[in-house]
């Protein structure tokens, strides 16, 4: 496993080769994601009221295939100057577990938590509670820098990311496992408005897919 920037998602094996151990950021502070919202240092987690190993479950048990099964468990988190880092075990005995590795190596994976929506409260663009009950592993995150480097990023590379988050699902629905590299990066410079149109489409669809749901999720 290459660690040339650890504020990216992390794969390696256990030192049996049973499982494998996934660490990142679940929760950037004062990044605005991509519903206009953001954590901040202030925001209460409840965690002295839930629990410090929350199930990890794949794309928040909306993929049809996985459902509410989980896919492996928190065994460590906290909280720093960035947001709040985990660490967790995913289950090689999970029949997906290796189109998912390979998605996480190859920079399609993402990162988000659960919470129920009493449990939500914003004042303006900032989430001032927000009980973790469960973390995570999508392609289409609402805080895209929970995939890769903390870095400002750019309408373009935002296009391109939605893309590739899209094969990856496709990828994993039709039981395949994606090769990292095989997206052929868009170019959308001759046509920004078109590109907004395509991000707005998936953003679009990933909100009703929170509409439908009874978590509530970034």
């Amino acid at each position: 496993m290459e660690m040339d920037n650890l504020h990216n998602l992390n794969i390696r094996s256990t030192d049996d080769g049973k499982d494998y151990i996934i660490n990142g950021y679940m929760v950037v502070f004062d990044n605005v994601d991509l519903y206009g919202t953001r954590f901040t240092k202030n925001t209460d987690f409840w965690e002295d009221a839930t629990s410090d190993t929350p199930p990890l479950l794949f794309d928040h048990a909306q993929d049809p295939k996985l459902g509410l099964s989980m896919i492996g468990q928190v065994t460590q988190k906290k909280t720093d100057e960035i947001g709040i880092w985990f660490e967790a075990t995913l289950e090689r005995a999970n029949k997906y577990a290796e189109a998912i590795a390979t998605m996480i190596r190859s920079g399609k994976m993402g990162v988000s938590t659960g919470t129920s929506p009493h449990m939500m409260a914003m004042d303006g663009d900032q989430i001032r509670s927000w009980a973790i009950i469960e973390v995570s592993l999508t392609p289409t995150p609402a805080e895209p820098d929970t995939i890769g480097h903390l870095a400002q990023r750019n309408v373009h590379a935002a296009i391109n990311d939605l893309i590739v988050a899209v094969d990856a699902v496709k990828a994993l629905s039709l039981g395949v496992e994606p090769a990292a590299g095989d997206t052929e990066e868009q170019d959308f410079s001759a046509s920004p408005t078109e590109g907004l149109n395509v991000l707005q489409a998936g953003l679009d669809l990933e909100k009703y897919k929170r509409s439908r749901s009874a978590v509530i999720y970034r």
